[in-house]
């Protein structure tokens, strides 16, 4: 994909001397940035867009006093995300004290930062020197909804501005041992009698006379905003001095009479707060409210971007507690957000030459939360042009078509100008649709579409039998048919010979690609994820990994299938209201399972009902009551990527209802066919608060997935109910507001089941590889 924002060009490009760009003046004043583009036209193709590429806007440390865009570099980041295919740029802004500047006009720079790679002046600009035949990479545009921003120390000061203030907001902020998160830490107004930052003596304020208030006409009229690092740099201490003197927040703010400073001291030192909560409230109500939006604490609300903090637990310029009470701050709003405390280490910790031994895990998170938030901030917004293609998979008595709806992975998203005979070789997610079986969906994850589909990954969504519907009587064992069918029909070659004929004829939306047959992996919503479970039992070879989400299945033998009830369970459940769905008539009628199975006469659902009813019986002492309720109650396990150790074949052998399932109706309950040797890898994700498939569903499937050894996870989404995806997942429902909301409440959930699918498809198929190597080695030995 980067390829098409890129425009050839011969000449080399020394990634250790950047493009120099002016996005402003002031005063005649220049305010630079230097561009760092992606390192190869082709790279990071999963991250750049049709609409340009990406990019992380980053700001210098210096406490806002001194320092430049090429001072405390982090060049492990530059290069990390240049590698992703991820534009790195640092920008200059003004520096406090010098003419009226305070940190108000330091939100200007950022604002006209932004601005400035948004419209068309950065292209413009990069136009004009290509040209001249000066630009010394290949060109490009910035996607203007791909931009992260990141900062050190007082840059993180930038970064939280840019969360505060700039419109629209980055996709990420990384913040690393960051001033701004905590202005009410006295750490900023109390004065210092003693070394405080590193062990470093005192400063002495009459060498810097001129920089304080008031300031000297020679500072007081200039406007400084490159002022680079070095020993005689008399702007190097001041924001050391400021802290020292207790007066630093007066500068920040231009507040110098009467002085903010000593207004919260004097506050801060009196002792009739009843706790420490109510000094916080008095101390934020001395700061002026023209002076509020300066406060990055004061600015938090639930449109922060995503948020990485990074500090070190020794820091000594800037405790550890302010980047603490920004995350806390983030928490509370609801924004995502992380912090990585470093232990034992002090202030730009990353500058150290030895940073890539002591904590590369560190710097390779913080690259990778950039390319994440990056890819899905642009996938969000993208236009949604990727059109399916539809294939008939199976047809059944000769007259009814089966089909399955196509989406290529983004590599091959678009048609190709010059076809190639050659065609690629991806995974694949087979996925197979929710709304009980009974009445059809329109119902698409879009969200986990587009993540598999920016990882390589082709996405398949699959039509089945219905039961209850014609005069034609379907079961789950025609269900499982149509699994097997549709497994085969990707493994063997009507698959590619569909997309070969599609191709001949004309009438192919992107690029030929081909199936893997090795790096197939399964997954569904609701019912859907009963399919999937079948999947697991009845296809050979396995699928490589399931997910399932919200999933009926994980517990049939709950009364809920069995037992009539009033409906009330399931009132608050998302259905359309349109069509009355059978399955929750069924439900209500407590005969589900009979149409689940066939099993109408005798009807297993009045077999289970009077067995559930013995087992209950008023004797206490009866094992197969202690046992039914041990399993109607089975709650949620340790959540663990490891599976416990091997077992054997598992499955709910025990409960005391399964004897009054016939023979030829155990294959259809997953909880009875849990083989622990060949069970794919599963991630199980449920609303606590599901109204429509309890989430002791999953629960019970996850301890069973446990006990047998197979590697499994569970995530359970706090206070969610039935369809908690829905705005994003119905095709051409809901406004773009609510699906960016969905997409930022649960995001993190959402790149979790697109990573896991990644991990295992990816480990599946380069097993597959290495054992097609091995076979073709002692052929030709033999």
């Amino acid at each position: 994909m980067l390829k098409s924002t890129y425009e050839t060009t011969s000449m080399p490009f020394n990634s250790s001397a950047p493009l120099t760009l002016t996005y402003k003046t002031v005063k005649n004043v220049p305010l630079q940035l230097d561009v760092y583009p992606p390192s190869s036209p082709s790279a990071g193709s999963t991250v750049a867009s049709s609409g340009g590429v990406p990019c992380v806007l980053w700001w210098h440390g210096g406490g806002l006093t001194f320092a430049n865009r090429s001072n405390f570099f982090p060049k492990w980041l530059q290069t990390r995300v240049n590698d992703d295919g991820i534009a790195f740029i640092s920008a200059d802004y003004r520096l406090i004290p010098t003419g009226s500047v305070t940190a108000h006009e330091v939100i200007e720079d950022v604002k006209d930062a932004f601005a400035f790679l948004r419209g068309n002046s950065f292209s413009s600009a990069l136009d004009a020197l290509a040209a001249e035949g000066r630009l010394p990479f290949p060109k490009f545009r910035v996607d203007p909804r791909g931009i992260a921003t990141a900062g050190s120390s007082a840059g993180g000061t930038c970064a939280y501005f840019a969360a505060m203030h700039v419109d629209p907001k980055p996709a990420a902020i990384l913040s690393l041992f960051a001033t701004g998160g905590d202005c009410l830490n006295p750490h900023y107004f109390v004065p210092k009698t003693s070394p405080f930052m590193s062990g470093r003596p005192l400063l002495d304020p009459t060498q810097s006379q001129a920089y304080l208030y008031p300031l000297s006409p020679s500072v007081s009229s200039d406007i400084v905003a490159d002022s680079p690092l070095a020993p005689a740099n008399p702007r190097a201490p001041l924001a050391l001095l400021y802290l020292q003197l207790g007066t630093y927040l007066d500068y920040y703010t231009g507040q110098h009479e009467p002085s903010l400073s000593q207004a919260l001291r004097e506050a801060y030192s009196a002792t009739h707060y009843p706790d420490f909560e109510a000094k916080r409230q008095k101390l934020r109500s001395l700061i002026p409210v023209k002076h509020l939006s300066i406060f990055p604490q004061f600015g938090v609300d639930s449109s922060w971007p995503p948020t990485l903090l990074i500090h070190g637990s020794d820091d000594t310029a800037v405790p550890v507690a302010e980047s603490e009470n920004m995350y806390q701050t983030l928490q509370k709003a609801g924004v995502l957000s992380q912090i990585t405390i470093v232990q034992g280490q002090d202030h730009f910790f990353d500058q150290n030459p030895e940073v890539e031994k002591l904590h590369k895990e560190v710097l390779d998170d913080a690259a990778g939360f950039l390319k994440r938030r990056l890819r899905n901030a642009m996938a969000a917004t993208a236009p949604r042009d990727i059109v399916p293609v539809t294939m008939t998979y199976k047809t059944v008595d000769s007259r009814v078509p089966i089909k399955m709806d196509v989406y290529p992975p983004a590599q091959t998203g678009k048609r190709s100008r010059s076809p190639s005979d050659s065609s690629a070789e991806v995974g694949a997610l087979l996925w197979f649709h929710a709304r009980s079986s009974t009445v059809g969906t329109d119902f698409l994850p879009k969200w986990l579409q587009r993540r598999v589909g920016h990882l390589g990954i082709a996405f398949v969504s699959v039509d089945y039998r219905l039961p209850s519907t014609g005069t034609v009587t379907v079961t789950a064992h025609d269900i499982i048919e149509d699994i097997r069918d549709a497994f085969a029909f990707l493994r063997g070659t009507g698959f590619n010979s569909a997309l070969e004929y599609m191709a001949v004829q004309g009438l192919m939306p992107y690029e030929k690609f081909r199936i893997d047959p090795q790096g197939i992996a399964v997954a569904g919503s609701s019912v859907g994820g009963t399919a999937a479970y079948l999947a697991a039992m009845h296809v050979d070879p396995k699928p490589v990994a399931l997910l399932n989400i919200f999933a009926m299945g994980g517990d049939y033998l709950t009364p809920r299938y069995y037992s009539p009830s009033s409906g009330s369970e399931t009132s608050k459940t998302v259905i359309d209201p349109h069509r009355m769905p059978p399955a929750l008539l069924a439900l209500q009628l407590g005969n589900y399972l009979d149409y689940y199975t066939g099993q109408h006469e005798p009807s297993l659902s009045a077999a289970l009902r009077a067995a559930a009813a013995e087992g209950n019986s008023s004797d206490p002492d009866t094992k197969s009551k202690s046992k039914l309720q041990t399993l109607l109650a089975s709650g949620l396990r340790t959540i663990s990527e490891v599976a416990k150790p091997n077992k054997g074949p598992q499955s709910d052998v025990s409960n005391p209802l399964r004897s009054v399932i016939p023979p030829n109706h155990l294959g259809l309950f997953p909880q009875f066919n849990i083989d622990a040797a060949s069970w794919p890898p599963t991630l199980l994700i449920h609303g606590s608060k599901d109204t429509f498939v309890p989430v002791s569903e999953s629960e019970k499937m996850y301890g069973l997935l446990q006990e047998a050894g197979v590697l499994s996870r569970m995530t359970i989404v706090e206070g969610e109910d039935h369809f908690f995806d829905l705005t994003l997942g119905r095709t051409g429902g809901g406004s773009p507001q609510a699906a960016g909301e969905k997409e930022r409440k649960f995001e993190k959930v959402f790149d979790d089941a697109a990573g896991f699918l990644n991990r295992r498809i990816s480990l599946a198929r380069e097993t597959g590889r290495r054992r097609s190597r091995s076979r073709s080695q002692s052929c030709r030995r033999s």
